[in-house]
């Protein structure tokens, strides 16, 4: 049984999905940088970032995406509507059509995704953490390529102690969760390679598709140090993460991947200039015609 696919309860994509996808802004579309906040927000859907060391993101959570329909234009909608509202500059036209054109042409000048999570949420007692504990974080396991520079690839911990901590739900509905033990996959530019826009097109089966053998062989790298799941075989609603365990038992080389490998990044100044970009955006934009 393909529990995503066929129970009409999990609208969000829940015991699995995509828990976030967060865009990066290149600083010349900024119209409106009162509308970023430092905070995270956790208790939203969308939220805009500023930090002094990423500069301006959006971060679309979970509750945010329709798994059953296309994830990149559900994103793409949500930036060519901040275009419409005046957060983001658009082209003078600013007809939907217009914006669309120009941000799907040069997406990857203008923006850039910082990162993928996705997570699989499993009932207690069917995954189990690892004895490998986190002095402040005792109800959570990481992997260990925990760089400076970069976060975990993976994650394991229990939803209702974090939930308990952030006080964001009230403890009813916390005690109320169905699957409370949750494992993420955490893909940024520091541990994959991986995160091109065309790789995120499709609904969130075909994203699932496209980093399947990306998943497994991290699951095969590091699954030890965070997690066991003893009964995963009988468990019906665990499909996705059965491929997942299933394709890691296979050598299957990168070449097999079906993802288009991360673009440069945007140009990070403020002051753009045509002579410092990859390519000449006045092509069919004009930057003058920009506001």
């Amino acid at each position: 049984m393909n529990y995503i696919d066929n129970d009409p309860r999990l609208q969000t994509g829940k015991p699995a999905g995509i828990d976030k996808i967060s865009i990066w802004i290149h600083p010349f579309l900024i119209r409106e940088p009162s509308a970023f906040h430092p905070s995270s927000g956790n208790n939203k859907k969308v939220i805009l970032r500023y930090t002094s060391r990423n500069g301006f993101s959006i971060d679309f959570q979970a509750e945010f995406f329709d798994p059953f329909k296309n994830i990149f234009i559900q994103i793409l909608e949500y930036l060519i509507g901040l275009s419409i509202r005046g957060i983001l500059k658009s082209p003078i036209n600013k007809d939907f059509s217009t914006v669309e054109k120009c941000f799907c042409t040069l997406f990857t000048d203008l923006f850039a995704i910082d990162c993928i999570e996705f997570y699989f949420d499993f009932m207690r007692g069917h995954l189990i953490l690892s004895n490998i504990t986190n002095q402040k974080y005792k109800t959570t396991r990481y992997s260990n390529n925990y760089t400076r520079e970069g976060k975990s690839v993976i994650i394991a911990y229990d939803r209702i102690e974090r939930l308990k901590y952030v006080n964001q739900m009230n403890y009813d509905e916390i005690s109320s969760i169905i699957y409370p033990m949750r494992f993420e996959f955490k893909l940024n530019r520091t541990n994959c390679e991986y995160l091109h826009p065309t790789n995120i097109f499709g609904n969130y089966n075909v994203i699932f598709d496209n980093y399947l053998i990306f998943l497994a062989k991290r699951w095969r790298m590091y699954n030890q140090q965070v997690v066991s799941i003893p009964v995963l075989n009988n468990l019906y609603y665990a499909e996705k993460f059965k491929t997942i365990i299933q394709y890691s038992q296979w050598q299957f080389p990168y070449s097999m991947m079906n993802l288009e490998k991360t673009p440069s990044c945007p140009m990070p100044n403020k002051s753009v200039k045509l002579k410092d970009i990859d390519r000449n955006w006045a092509v069919q934009f004009s930057l003058k015609d920009w506001v």
